[in-house]
């Protein structure tokens, strides 16, 4: 669980740090991303806490960014049934972190993170392209515009449109080809959302 939020913690920072250098859209305050006093990613994400209220239903909200989709954030990309189908077990949404960057992780459960996914809705490409340069990272076919694995972090990227799919499936001991699988076949439902 602890490597799972490290690792949605790690890429929400990466993707507001591109937002911020002009590679994603400014949001006015007050459109539900962090303010100055919220807790940081990383110290939300240990809270473990369940969020409260009904899961929320992809298509629900406005039309996102890049990806030209319905979903406005990373938890509508996929429900935790789907999520749960796919790993082959009960999942439920932990965290939701909705805004221009979102994040969603979904737990067992024992309330372990099992999967973490983030979406980047709009300047996503530019967060994509940096990625993909990295050493190791694997080129993946079939999946949206583009899309990428990274064996070191078990992340699979995928570009559609300006919008960047992210998601991380499974624990650091299960093996590397389930963890890439899981990933796809989620990435596969997320896509046709974002």
């Amino acid at each position: 669980m602890t490597e799972l939020r490290r690792i949605a913690a790690t890429w929400f920072v990466v993707l507001l740090l591109v937002a911020a250098c002009g590679g994603g859209a400014s949001s006015p305050p007050g459109d539900g991303t962090a303010s100055p006093t919220d807790p940081p990613a990383s110290q939300a994400a240990t809270d473990g806490a369940p969020t409260d209220g009904p899961e929320a239903t992809p298509g629900e909200t406005q039309t996102g960014g890049g990806g030209g989709g319905t979903a406005g954030s990373a938890c509508e990309l996929a429900t935790a049934d789907e999520i749960g189908a796919v790993i082959g077990e009960t999942v439920s949404v932990s965290m939701d972190s909705p805004g221009d960057v979102s994040y969603c992780i979904y737990g067992d459960s024992a309330g372990s993170g099992i999967v973490a996914t983030s979406l980047m809705a709009r300047g996503g490409g530019a967060a994509f392209g940096i990625w993909k340069t990295g050493a190791g990272v694997q080129q993946v076919d079939g999946l949206g515009d583009d899309a990428v694995f990274d064996p070191s972090t078990a992340t699979l990227l995928v570009l559609k449109g300006d919008a960047v799919f992210s998601v991380t499936a499974g624990e650091g001991t299960d093996a590397e080809a389930q963890r890439l699988e899981w990933s796809k076949d989620i990435a596969e439902i997320a896509i046709g959302r974002m």
